[in-house]
């Protein structure tokens, strides 16, 4: 058992929060060995090492984006056979936790969320954000949560690359962060005209103010939206906020805390592929990380991790 440890996970307080459980771990997951990997190149590299000495149980030790780096890892150096020999776990470590939520209260250690049942580990799709970035470079991201194009993307980037208040606001509180990044970036918002295709559905061309891709619907502390989470189903949920006033935009913020995504200019429909252009580069996000984009396309590998519960 490998675990991979993000030491700048939550602000920085991961290695601080993982050595509170670190001594009661293995009476979770056995045996396990721990690496600390700072950056994308050396997770990659930790992984490919592992995998090649035999392991096949790995734990992402951080926030959503640890996990994310983790499954971009292992989907880029695994063929699909080896793949399906592959468990993921995770233990929560950053701000927002999204990949554990809704968090059962028996899946919590000194307050931490954790998904360790490696003996019933079952197959979960893996999302794909295909992109052309401004330079004309096509990429390539997978996620297991959400992604997201609009106001979503940019509360994201403002979280990510925090202002003298943010900063402050995240030491004293993950939630109290989220929330000022989340009203911020809604009150500077201005829609953007978007031309949306759902599987081999005709083009939509409108104004959007947000589009999320979502296997998860929970996501930025306590939002949520009101679909069903699919880990295997092979199809995701669209939904999608048409271009609106500032009071509108407030009143779908506070409708999502409390699960519902309803109204004028407000639509959810399930896909298993959608593509989004632009004429303006627009920040796209996969589980909170954030990538410029001047177009993208989402599908989903089926089945392709197996993740545990």
């Amino acid at each position: 058992m490998l675990v991979l440890l993000n030491p700048r996970a939550g602000g920085g307080a991961a290695s601080t929060r993982f050595n509170s459980i670190a001594s009661h771990l293995s009476d979770l997951i056995g045996p396990y060995a721990v690496r600390s990997c700072g950056g994308p190149d050396a997770l990659l590299r930790e992984i490919a090492e592992a995998l090649a000495a035999g392991e096949r149980s790995f734990v992402a030790a951080g926030g959503d984006g640890t996990v994310n780096h983790v499954v971009n890892s292992l989907m880029n150096v695994t063929a699909p056979a080896l793949r399906a020999t592959v468990k993921l776990g995770a233990i929560g470590l950053g701000s927002s936790n999204d990949f554990h939520k809704p968090i059962q209260q028996d899946h919590r250690w000194a307050g931490l969320p954790y998904q360790l049942g490696f003996s019933s580990a079952t197959p979960h799709d893996v999302g794909v954000a295909s992109y052309e970035s401004p330079d004309g470079c096509i990429q390539r991201r997978h996620w297991l949560i959400n992604a997201s194009a609009g106001v979503t993307a940019e509360g994201n980037l403002l979280f990510n690359q925090p202002d003298a208040i943010l900063r402050r606001f995240r030491r004293r509180s993950s939630g109290l962060a989220m929330a000022y990044a989340a009203v911020r970036a809604i009150l500077r918002h201005r829609p953007r005209f978007m031309t949306i295709t759902t599987d081999d559905g005709p083009s939509l061309q409108l104004p959007v103010t947000n589009l999320s891709i979502v296997k998860n619907p929970h996501f930025t502390g306590s939002l949520r939206y009101p679909t069903p989470h699919e880990p295997d189903s092979g199809r995701f949920f669209v939904h999608l906020l048409e271009g609106a006033r500032l009071c509108r935009r407030m009143r779908a913020l506070g409708g999502l805390a409390r699960g519902r995504f309803h109204g004028p200019g407000i639509h959810t429909w399930p896909a298993r592929r959608v593509s989004v252009m632009t004429e303006e580069p627009f920040p796209l996000e996969t589980d909170g990380e954030i990538m410029m984009a001047r177009s993208a396309s989402f599908t989903l590998i089926p089945r392709a991790l197996q993740v545990c519960q």
